[in-house]
């Protein structure tokens, strides 16, 4: 699926992927100490419409998503807008990303087949400089899903 159909699945008022919690986002919080969450610094890649981001604010972490598509960006303030948190929104290609801060928790659901093959190198080295020592990486991709029949080009 492209990111024009994308765009028109997210502007929907309903969410696209609902709102029941992830179950490896739950699961994650297993490896990581749970004396201070409030510490933690969360980058949630193709957040979507928000639902891990929201999930993991309510946690105490510090939360940053980041999306290709406005729709969905919006879709993701309004939740976390209703559930009375802050967390900090960024329009962005995952291909082009730049991660300025360190983070303890790298989460990307459904992200990895949207890097471009040149680029994937690149950028999953720079995700492991940026995180910091002891962090998480929850990555996952598509091997069978009836909306993503091949590595679509977000460009």
């Amino acid at each position: 699926m492209d990111i024009k159909n994308y765009e028109k699945l997210y502007s929907n008022m309903e969410y696209h992927f609902g709102i029941e919690l992830n179950k490896l986002v739950i699961n994650m919080l297993d490896f990581l100490p749970s004396d201070s969450l409030k510490d933690k610094v969360v980058l949630d890649l193709g957040c979507g419409e928000g639902r891990d981001s929201v999930f993991l604010a309510k946690k105490g972490f510090k939360v940053t998503g980041v999306e290709i598509l406005r729709s969905g960006l919006l879709k993701a303030e309004k939740r976390a807008k209703e559930n009375g948190l802050n967390i900090n929104l960024v329009e962005e290609n995952v291909n082009d990303l730049v991660i300025s801060e360190k983070v303890d928790v790298l989460l990307g659901m459904g992200i990895l087949q949207y890097l471009i093959p040149e680029n994937r190198l690149n950028q999953i080295q720079h995700f492991r400089e940026m995180t910091n020592s002891g962090g998480v990486h929850v990555l996952f991709a598509f091997t069978e899903h009836p909306e993503v029949e091949e590595a679509p080009q977000l460009l």
